[in-house]
């Protein structure tokens, strides 16, 4: 699915520069008037007026919405078309190689009965037709035809024994079953769609440029003059761009389609033989020659080779967890899919959701495409007992996943012409902050995963898991997306601000990105939620856990006795240096800049336990950090408001700030380095109860100590935002 979305959006796309290409020169005209109008009408200064800014931005979204929904409808159309003209694709194709594949006729009596046989065994209700093609014909594939499923095999089929005659019908009938039918056409038939509708704006351009070229040419003078035009077209920056990127774009799209075929037909096998001896399933796959297949069109493979299916049968495992390739592929895709969504969805008045703008809202399915396509199947994994406490290769996996989204990036086709605009993703620091952040999210996640099965026997499953995987992921990969395209724009806000330069941008627009961009409730809420689950299942135990023996050391999972020393440690250290060492002084006095002081001083808490638990135990030490660093944010933040209480004008605002400021600044700093501690080895042993009772709450309340001494005496870090704001 989230591949035929990027393909529908390539189609969209094309759609957009159809648009443009009829329309020439007079939607761009129109936006410059608005744009115009939107810089006379906006405030300027270091502190304008929100009504004034939140007015001039409403008259900029009415006077642009009509050229963006006329330019809406275009890319709606280019994807309705793509869509229409696959589906067309999914019936035209398989007719075509059943052709090719013919005559084909009805199968010799006995291999109707081991089809209806398999068929009620998988779940269908019509059992497919059995056909035998021509001699050109060398695999069996599966087709539909007038609403029914057709089995199409090769000659030499029939001087196979009985058993692995019906293991071959079982394996194509284990895909009928399985719905990779429609899959696998309608996936060749979208990507045939896609090169189809990329070709139209070229063609428009090129039937333009003929016409101006001094009226209707004859047939007779196009050969001397295509030639020209076509290289006076790929010449021009747009047009290289644009076909060099859908190059890559259908290239990637054809590898990651014969991936996923080849991995169904692994998935084919199993089904087949689930419940029952795969014996001769692998007689069949020993029996038929491995014939060798070059390097560079191994990729391009529709099927894998019968030694790598017969060693899927024999180890499953192998083959159906979580592959450095796969996590690549998914995050190549998911690359291409966000920036090419946010492009395409309504702005302005005809938004889709009320809250954010269309880059916050294609973080959601963004989020979630990631959440089902790598986050489920990898807590499947854990779950299964195929990876214990760490999955292999988890290092690898971690990298794989943003390398993958960077690429997807750079690469994705809505960049065409877009690259030298404002756009959060014409900006170079979103290729960082984006994955980044992804990064520290699928490092929370395994770590989540081995916690919430962690409490009970391997390979025992419930059927809430794939729901509180999906949920978890979809939190963390949201968040992400939000974090990562917050914290790129505030970078380039604060670097184009006359008091930007230097570092202090980054600290700048870290902390903006964090805790000033009308999210952070969100943000706040869903950290804490995810801190809860954390500490809800590690003090699950399951049967006869050794760790719960009396006198036993403590787990790396959860550590019960230190987590509450590191709390208490760190709110003493943080409160301790925040009241006891005098705040830098600030050219024109401090002002407001206290309250945004003691926002750094409650994170400060949190990033102590942090470290503290990490360092006690390693990455287990991530998921005790998720579930120990917002109670020590919250106790702080409740003791700051309480010797300040009779100060606050709002005290109940102003509690609400120091609860959800902080957390949502401590949550992009588990995002930022997520990554590297998830990479880290987790710790052989148990931790002894004295050793932790003794050095988690020194050590937390030393590291918080440092962390707000730092903060606090150094002027550049606790003024740095508020110095910014007053040079406007």
């Amino acid at each position: 699915m989230l591949l035929l979305l990027v393909l529908l959006l390539a189609g969209g796309y094309a759609g957009r520069v159809l648009f443009v290409g009829l329309r020439g020169s007079a939607p761009a005209r129109a936006l410059e008037q608005c744009s115009a109008v939107y810089e006379r009408e906006a405030p300027a200064g270091p502190q304008p007026d929100p009504r004034r800014s939140a007015a001039a931005l409403a008259h900029l979204q009415e006077c642009t919405a009509d050229v963006q929904q006329e330019m809406d409808v275009f890319v709606m159309a280019g994807a309705a078309v793509t869509l229409a003209l696959g589906l067309f694709l999914m019936r035209l194709l398989p007719l075509l190689l059943a052709r090719r594949a013919g005559p084909l006729v009805p199968a010799p009596p006995g291999w109707s009965d081991p089809a209806a046989e398999a068929a009620r065994e998988l779940g269908l209700r019509r059992a497919p037709e059995v056909l035998r093609g021509g001699l050109r014909l060398r695999e069996a594939f599966a087709y539909a035809h007038h609403g029914r499923a057709r089995i199409v095999l090769p000659p030499g089929a029939a001087g196979l024994p009985p058993e692995q005659r019906l293991a071959l019908i079982r394996h194509e009938t284990a895909h009928v079953a399985a719905g990779d039918i429609t899959l696998a056409w309608l996936t060749r038939g979208v990507l045939w769609a896609v090169l189809a509708v990329l070709a139209v704006p070229l063609l428009q351009d090129l039937v333009s440029a003929l016409l101006s070229a001094g009226g209707a040419p004859l047939l007779s003078s196009l050969p001397g003059l295509l030639p020209g035009l076509v290289w006076e077209m790929f010449s021009s920056p747009f047009y290289l761009d644009y076909g060099l990127r859908a190059v890559l774009l259908l290239g990637t799209a054809a590898v990651v389609a014969a991936a996923l075929l080849r991995r169904r037909e692994y998935e084919a096998d199993l089904r087949s033989v689930h419940g029952r001896s795969p014996g001769a399933l692998q007689a069949l796959l020993t029996y038929r020659a491995d014939s060798s297949v070059r390097w560079w069109r191994r990729p391009f493979a529709l099927h894998p080779s019968p030694a790598r299916r017969l060693a899927a049968v024999r180890r499953p495992d192998l083959v159906l967890r979580s592959s450095v390739t796969g996590t690549a592929a998914v995050g190549l895709l998911v690359g291409m899919f966000l920036p090419a969504l946010a492009a395409a969805l309504p702005q302005g008045p005809h938004r889709l959701l009320p809250w954010g703008d269309q880059l916050h809202t294609a973080a959601v399915p963004a989020g979630l495409a990631l959440a089902a396509a790598w986050g489920v199947p990898l807590w499947t994994g854990v779950l299964a007992g195929r990876a214990a406490d760490r999955p292999p290769g988890t290092r690898r996996l971690l990298l794989a996943l943003p390398a993958g989204l960077l690429l997807g990036l750079l690469a994705q086709l809505w960049a065409t012409g877009l690259i030298r605009t404002t756009g959060p993703f014409g900006l170079w620091s979103t290729l960082v902050t984006v994955p980044v952040a992804v990064a520290g999210a699928a490092g929370c996640s395994i770590v989540l995963a081995g916690l919430w099965a962690g409490g009970r026997p391997a390979g025992r499953r419930t059927r809430w898991d794939p729901l509180v995987a999906a949920a978890v992921n979809l939190a963390l990969f949201t968040g992400a997306f939000w974090a990562g395209l917050d914290t790129a724009l505030h970078f380039h806000i604060f670097g184009d601000s006359p008091a930007g330069g230097g570092w202090t941008v980054w600290w700048n627009g870290y902390n903006a990105a964090a805790m000033f961009t009308g999210r952070e409730t969100e943000i706040a809420a869903a950290l804490a939620v995810l801190a809860f689950l954390a500490w809800r299942w590690s003090v699950r135990t399951a049967p006869g856990d050794a760790s719960t023996a009396p006198g036993c050391g403590l787990g790396g999972a959860f550590l019960p006795v230190a987590v509450v020393p590191a709390v208490c440690g760190a709110a003493v250290g943080a409160m301790a240096a925040r009241w006891a060492l005098p705040a830098a002084e600030r050219a024109g006095g401090s002002g407001p800049a206290d309250n945004l002081l003691d926002l750094w001083v409650v994170t400060s808490a949190g990033v102590a336990c942090l470290v503290t638990l990490v360092l006690l135990t390693g990455s287990a030490g991530l998921a005790t950090a998720i579930a120990a660093a917002p109670p020590a944010c919250l106790l702080v933040s409740l003791a700051v408001w309480v010797r300040h209480l009779a100060a606050w004008s709002q005290p109940w605002g102003a509690l609400y700030a120091l609860s959800v400021r902080p957390l949502s600044l401590l949550a992009l700093i588990l995002l930022t380095v997520g990554l590297p501690l998830a990479s880290l080895s987790a710790r052989r042993g148990p931790v002894r109860r004295t050793v932790a009772l003794r050095v988690a709450p020194a050590l937390s309340l030393v590291i918080a100590a440092s962390l707000t001494a730092i903060v606090q005496r150094s002027p550049e870090l606790a003024f740095a935002y508020l110095n910014a704001l007053d040079d406007g």
